[in-house]
């Protein structure tokens, strides 16, 4: 014990300095080491799949790299419950809208879609089972005999239009709102409706909603109806969204970098459409300059069968034809960041 006093004594001082240099050195290393990056504990879910369009031009982004957005770091991503309708759903459905008979049953030999039809001489009704889709609409109506004074405002047809898809039973689940995007009057042409400002001129109202997630817009599945006077829904168009939808957790998303690079390997486009022209996917091939300029976050249904809704990049602009036309273009872009994408 007096050797080690003695030891201590005569060498403290190198001692001292000695620890003093280990704990520097420990620190240094501590602070260069950058520190493991780590990460949500979160599900690798599939990346989604979409139709594309072919092209034969390069995409053109500057103007969206030059003025690009502030985004949101992270979104919230579902499990979703298929869409579909059961046999035993449709006759209920049928029901409902005053169809007691048995329906006419077809299968689409392209799509395998089953089809459930109600006929008479003054209503029609087609159910999808596959694409959960109805197609309702009243054979019996008048519209050359115009009655504006009852007609529903514009105001409150929102709510004549809610009250009917909710005696139908036809309210998404509890996540996803239900939105009005378009309300206006409509006058009867001889082949057609036109658009008028005026109630006296109308008679009909055409409202059109679409579906809502995280205050985001579903693409997909939308609702239209027709209504006449009285309130009297004249025909309804209706695509289910999904029946069960749960949070499985907040994604990050990628950054503007990550975008850019992305739309650096893509030659392709997943949405093209000419205004006022039937479109066909061929047409694409006739583009010869493309400009992409807009980014929206939304969400997307792509598939009756799809098992998670998750965060989309929708980037949109336009595009020139050989034969002149402008149409409206746009790729769907997986928002969530690829580490949590199975490929």
């Amino acid at each position: 014990m007096g050797r080690i006093k003695k030891f201590l004594l005569k060498y403290w001082i190198f001692i001292l300095l000695s620890l003093i240099v280990s704990i520097l050195g420990s620190l240094y290393f501590i602070n260069k080491t950058p520190p493991k990056k780590v990460l949500p504990s979160l599900l690798s879910i599939p990346s989604p799949e979409f139709y594309n369009y072919s092209l034969k031009v390069p995409l053109n982004f500057v103007s969206l790299e030059n003025n690009f957005p502030s985004l949101e770091k992270e979104q919230n991503a579902f499990s979703v419950e298929n869409s579909f309708f059961s046999s035993e759903e449709a006759i209920i459905m049928a029901r409902n809208f005053g169809f007691i008979n048995e329906p006419m049953v077809y299968t689409d030999k392209t799509s395998s879609n089953i089809f459930y039809v109600w006929d008479t001489e003054a209503d029609h009704l087609s159910i999808n089972l596959t694409a959960g889709k109805i197609d309702y609409q009243k054979n019996d109506s008048n519209p050359k005999n115009p009655e504006p004074s009852t007609l529903p405002s514009l105001t409150d047809v929102e709510e004549v239009a809610k009250n009917f898809i909710k005696e139908n039973n036809l309210l998404p689940p509890e996540k996803i709102g239900l939105v009005a995007k378009e309300r206006y009057y409509l006058k009867a042409t001889e082949t057609d409706f036109q658009r008028v400002s005026l109630v006296d001129e109308a008679n009909f109202i055409e409202v059109n909603f679409q579906y809502e997630i995280n205050n985001k817009n579903l693409v997909g599945p939308e609702i239209a109806l027709l209504i006449g006077a009285n309130s009297e829904v004249l025909r309804f168009e209706y695509e289910k969204t999904f029946k069960e939808v749960e949070n499985i957790g907040s994604y990050p998303l990628k950054t503007k970098k990550e975008i850019i690079e992305n739309l650096k390997n893509i030659k392709q486009i997943n949405y093209f459409n000419i205004p006022d022209y039937y479109t066909t996917p061929d047409e694409s091939e006739n583009i010869i300059n493309i400009d992409l300029n807009k980014i929206n976050l939304v969400y997307l249904k792509s598939d009756p069968r799809q098992i998670y809704l998750q965060p989309i990049f929708f980037i949109s602009g336009k595009a020139n034809l050989e034969d002149g036309r402008i149409a409206e273009t746009g790729l769907y872009l997986p928002a969530i960041s690829d580490e949590y994408l199975l490929k």
